[in-house]
């Protein structure tokens, strides 16, 4: 069955075997909308291939899951093939236990290496020349303006930015109210750039997308009116990175890394990164310490006159 999608195409409805394993994650483990959009979208991906392939889930073999994750690696990172893999991971063992399929071809399947890579991030010119790409003052530049000054000037995911409210920006002056991985809350300071930029599109942008249509709350909403959807957000900001000839080395999270490493390398403290970026370990922050040494490294051997006798 196919449904209308954000933009007014048409894509697939999900199969009853996924929408019952996303019932079990709401209800038995109680995860966030953001990691059950995740799973959908990533369920759907894998079952359009299974049509392409005229398969069912009960004819799945572990071969066909080798074969998907080599499909997902033509068009997208180690990374996302593995968080692919772990979700169907979880979906095939659901499907076993409740006695709808016999076996599970995921079981001994391997996730594809990963190297112990440092996060990319912009340079402080090349994160203002996207900032300053979207000024036309149409709504939906006024939103995207909005999304990239927050996504940066916060730090925040491509996630926690659909999942925010109007009165998350609107009833707490300067600070942002911000819903995280395991539905965990916290505050995050405004820029001065970011505060503007989300004011204007509030104002006027929002209510130009809204234009009487029923309010969800949300408060980033696509051309329809209605909420966008983190895939919506993902392609919106890859194209205005694009345009400014960034697209090869954007990420839904490269904003947030820049914003991490810039502050790391201005001398911010990290248990200030951490709480900013909502880490539970500092740990996860200290990455940033190794962009900065990374960087110091770089300029040190440029420009230091015996830096030839260090290497």
């Amino acid at each position: 069955m196919e449904i209308a999608g954000e933009d007014g195409s048409k894509r697939r409805e999900l199969s009853e075997f996924g929408s019952l394993f996303l019932a079990d994650l709401s209800v038995r483990k109680g995860r966030s909308a953001a990691t059950l959009k995740s799973y959908e979208s990533d369920f759907l991906i894998f079952e359009t291939y299974l049509d392409s392939r005229g398969l069912e889930y009960s004819s799945v073999s572990r071969q066909n899951i080798d074969e998907y994750l080599q499909y997902l690696l033509k068009d997208h990172d180690p990374y996302s093939a593995r968080r692919a893999l772990s979700a169907l991971r979880g979906l095939f063992r659901f499907l076993v236990r409740s006695g709808r399929i016999s076996a599970d071809p995921v079981y001994l399947v391997k996730p594809p290496r990963t190297s112990s890579r440092l996060p990319k991030a912009l340079s402080e010119r090349e994160v203002l020349e996207l900032l300053e790409s979207v000024s036309d003052g149409s709504p939906l530049a006024l939103r995207d303006r909005s999304m990239l000054e927050l996504l940066y000037g916060s730090g925040l995911r491509v996630s926690e930015l659909c999942s925010l409210r109007t009165e998350a920006f609107l009833d707490h002056p300067n600070l942002l109210l911000v819903t995280g991985k395991g539905s965990k809350q916290r505050f995050v300071p405004l820029s001065k750039e970011a505060l503007s930029a989300t004011e204007r599109y509030v104002l006027q942008g929002r209510r130009s997308l809204l234009a009487g249509k029923p309010d969800s709350g949300f408060l980033f909403l696509n051309k329809s009116g209605t909420p966008l959807t983190r895939q919506g957000a993902w392609l919106t900001l890859k194209g205005r990175a694009s345009a400014v000839g960034l697209g090869s080395v954007f990420t839904p999270h490269t904003l947030r890394h820049s914003c991490a490493t810039h502050m790391v390398d201005h001398g911010a403290d990290l248990r200030v990164v951490q709480e900013l970026l909502g880490h539970a370990d500092l740990s996860t922050t200290q990455i940033y310490t190794k962009v900065s040494m990374t960087k110091m490294i770089a300029i040190h051997r440029q420009f230091h006159p015996r830096s030839q006798v260090l290497e």
